[in-house]
């Protein structure tokens, strides 16, 4: 007989740390980054400007809130209602990626919007991070290819028309852009852009506010077969923003096109993978899609990919431990204590490779999956309710380390954070500016698990591995 005792796996501590050191240094390999711009003001929706270190502002993003706040502040910025300034010129700044750590938060940086206001921090963020420019590189005679390709496409479909290849969108208008293709559909006009390479930031801003502005349905696509270029953070900004869906062009596009006699173009959607060994990984799920994809807005998109992939995860954890899950989220909405519950706990956990029992009472992981189900489920009865539950949760001991998904959720719930008191976001601004460790980062897949609505925001990133691919068809003429 062993002389050991088996630990029970509820109550037996992990070594001092060791967990908590190893997934730390893992966050912090990647900030490398000397920033010049170390603390910007941000004006809020209300014109309420607080001064806040850079690393409070990126560090906590995911890289599906890192891209959302780049398109956000590139649609601001093309309407010139910038949120982020410099503190010591006052002029308006915009996001950078690194160029080597591509969709992480925490190795990207504040520069300037071009002007010619004098600044001592002026085009430094890019000189100390070494960052790297992709946009206004010429695509050559692929991206021509795949113009007339996609043309040929929506030419093979009777319900569109007008298919014109690099035309004005609006003719006599000096702003007007010149999608790659525009077509008719019913009474929509269409413009598409094919990106081969990541695109600038204001770029992407800027011609989605003029087509919104002229009235088009603006859609961006790929080459199916260079998809390894979708690491790179112009094309994480694109799809992040789309749910994690983007249009892409192969030779099977207009093979389809012309068979049906209708639109068909490829639909790359990401979704989560649990891995045998017990992590969640991401996946590019490749289907053929037809003109009514193509049609839906980018928040009609967006709303379908977060769904999707909520309902991947929940089907594939509900499968190994649905009855948990299920005990979980009960407990969790009636207001039960988390100490009957631990069972559950462990065995979800356990099954996304979430950290133990142990780290989530120590972390205060129930008290915020309380929050989390009651903002979620929030309607305008229960103001007072969400009110007295978010001061309980800010007045905590680990009120600190929880308060950037405090604020990220908040960020995505504004009908939530308007009926917070102005001292309860004052003191959420205040909790974010101390050095503390960010909790999310240990606990997100056990969140995600028992609240997949959340799924996305935390646990998306590109996929390693690209979808099978076909060869483009030579076209005559």
């Amino acid at each position: 007989m062993s002389k050991f005792r088996k630990a029970n796996p509820l109550l037996a501590k992990p070594a001092a740390n060791t967990l908590g050191q190893h997934l730390q240094s893992r966050l912090n390999a990647r900030r490398k980054v000397e920033r010049s711009i170390t603390s910007v003001i941000e004006r809020d929706e209300y014109g309420n400007e607080t001064l806040l270190p850079t690393s409070v502002v990126l560090d906590p993003l995911s890289q599906a809130g890192f891209s959302a706040l780049r398109i956000a502040e590139a649609k601001k910025a093309a309407v010139g209602s910038n949120s982020y300034f410099c503190p010591q010129c006052g002029q308006p700044l915009k996001i950078h990626a690194h160029h080597n750590y591509p969709g992480c938060a925490d190795a990207a940086f504040f520069v300037h919007v071009p002007s010619d206001v004098a600044c001592p921090l002026r085009d430094q963020g890019t000189s100390h991070a070494n960052w790297a420019k992709y946009g206004g590189v010429q695509e050559g005679e692929r991206h021509a290819h795949l113009k007339l390709i996609l043309a040929k496409c929506l030419e093979a479909a009777p319900d569109f028309s007008h298919v014109e290849v690099e035309q004005l969108a609006v003719p006599g208008d000096r702003r007007s852009t010149r999608p790659d293709v525009s077509a008719v559909h019913s009474a929509a006009r269409l413009a598409l852009d094919v990106q081969l390479r990541t695109a600038y930031q204001h770029v992407i801003g800027r011609r989605e506010s003029y087509y919104q502005e002229k009235g088009f349905h603006h859609v961006w696509l790929t080459d199916a077969e260079a998809l390894g270029a979708l690491d790179q953070q112009g094309f994480q900004d694109l799809y992040f923003n789309a749910g994690g869906r983007i249009l892409a062009i192969d030779g099977q596009c207009l093979r389809d096109s012309e068979r049906a006699g209708a639109l068909r173009l490829v639909e790359l959607s990401l979704l989560p993978k649990l891995t045998t060994s017990r992590r969640i990984a991401n996946i590019w799920q490749r289907s053929m899609v037809s003109a009514d994809v193509v049609l839906l807005t980018r928040e009609e998109r967006a709303r379908g990919g977060v769904e999707r992939y909520a309902n991947s995860l929940q089907a594939q954890v509900g499968a190994k431990c649905g009855e948990e899950l299920t005990a979980i989220r009960s407990a969790v909405a009636s207001g039960e204590e988390q100490h009957g519950y631990l069972r559950e706990l462990s065995v979800v956990a356990h099954s996304v490779g979430g950290s133990g029992v142990h780290w989530m009472l120590r972390n205060g992981v129930w008290q915020v999956l309380s929050w989390l189900h009651k903002v979620l489920e929030y309607d305008e009865g229960a103001a007072e309710e969400i009110q007295e539950v978010t001061d309980i949760l800010l007045a905590s001991a680990l009120a600190k380390n929880w308060s950037h998904l405090v604020n990220n959720v908040l960020v995505h719930l504004p009908n939530v954070a308007r009926v917070l008191s102005g001292e309860t976001r004052s003191r959420l601004y205040w909790l974010r500016q101390k050095d503390a460790r960010d909790l999310q980062h240990f606990h997100k897949a056990t969140i995600a698990a028992v609240l997949p609505r959340l799924a996305f925001a935390l646990l998306s990133t590109p996929p390693r591995l690209a979808p099978t691919v076909y060869q483009l068809p030579k076209l005559d003429g």
